[in-house]
């Protein structure tokens, strides 16, 4: 190229890059001289007057206000502990039957302790009572179980036997009660007539005494009826307490004269022995007596021996009177 084109191509490009400022000063005039763009302010502020003005005017509603929830007690609380309570019901039959179920209950450690040891006692009583019911029991199966004959083979009579079979007194205990005034327990069922575990009353339905009893309401005998061994011995019995005999040790009786007289009580004629004829001795293994020479002892366990005196002594007479 001639050195006249170079210049050409120079000055056109002064020139191009003097017309680039006024352009962009152009197009600045026309960004300013045209509108502002609206903002989001200017353009929700319409939009919600004219929802204020479509929206009708509508009366306030009365809003009750709500109830105040009460508070749900939490399901374990302080000193709250599950616990088994029984039920009972009864059913048509008449039996009871028992059900368990959990529940909560509030009580401090001390009533619970408390409840515990009572419940024990409760138990143990009631242990103790199944114990006695459990020998009745027995008792009751082994009469019902009786065979009908004896070891001799002869037919067992039906009426009483033993101690509660009626048999004649011996005259001193009949003199013994009628002088020594016992007193009368209208309320003492030993005392009455029984049908098996039911007192027999009159047609003025009172109850029917087995014994006589006077104005002043002791009992008497009448040595013409027959008494029951049984009774003989509960007479005595009374006499006993209603004359306050018992000892310290309630097993023994501290016999009066007139008693020791009646069971015809000396001195000991032989050391006391146990089951095996073994000398007798006491859980500590010393000798229990009383002794060959010392006086001869009463008590609730040997008061039958006694009475058995008494008997053989008045049969022996009548044997001898016999003959």
């Amino acid at each position: 190229m001639s050195t006249s084109q170079l210049a050409k191509q120079k000055q056109q490009q002064k020139k191009s890059q003097a017309n680039q400022p006024a352009q962009v000063s152009e197009v600045q005039d026309v960004k300013t001289s045209s509108s502002p763009a609206p903002t989001q302010a200017s353009k929700v502020q319409p939009v919600k007057q004219q929802q204020q003005q479509q929206v009708p005017d509508v009366p306030e509603a009365k809003v009750s206000p709500l109830p105040v929830p009460t508070p749900v007690p939490t399901q374990v609380q302080k000193n709250v502990v599950p616990v088994v309570v029984s039920e009972t019901t009864e059913t048509e039959g008449g039996t009871t039957t028992k059900t368990y179920k959990e529940q909560l209950t509030e009580k401090t450690v001390d009533e619970l302790l408390a409840l515990q040891n009572e419940n024990a006692k409760t138990v143990q009583k009631k242990t103790s009572e199944n114990t006695l019911i459990a020998k009745e029991l027995l008792h009751r199966l082994a009469l019902s179980n009786r065979k009908s004959k004896n070891r001799n083979g002869k037919k067992k009579s039906n009426g009483n036997t033993g101690f509660i079979r009626p048999k004649d007194v011996p005259q001193k205990f009949v003199d013994f009660v009628n002088t020594h005034r016992i007193k009368y327990d209208v309320n003492d069922v030993k005392l009455h007539v029984r049908d098996g575990e039911n007192v027999v009353l009159d047609e003025s339905g009172n109850v029917t005494s087995l014994v006589d009893v006077d104005a002043s309401g002791f009992i008497k005998l009448d040595n013409t009826k027959m008494y029951p061994r049984t009774l003989i011995t509960h007479i005595l019995y009374m006499y006993v307490n209603q004359n306050n005999l018992h000892a310290e040790n309630a097993k023994y009786i501290n016999a009066n004269a007139d008693l020791k007289k009646l069971l015809m009580m000396g001195k000991v004629e032989k050391d006391p022995v146990d089951k095996e004829g073994n000398p007798k001795k006491d859980k500590q293994g010393n000798l229990v007596g009383p002794f060959v020479g010392e006086d001869e002892v009463l008590e609730f366990t040997n008061f039958q021996i006694f009475v058995s005196r008494v008997y053989n002594e008045a049969e022996k007479a009548k044997a001898t009177q016999a003959v």
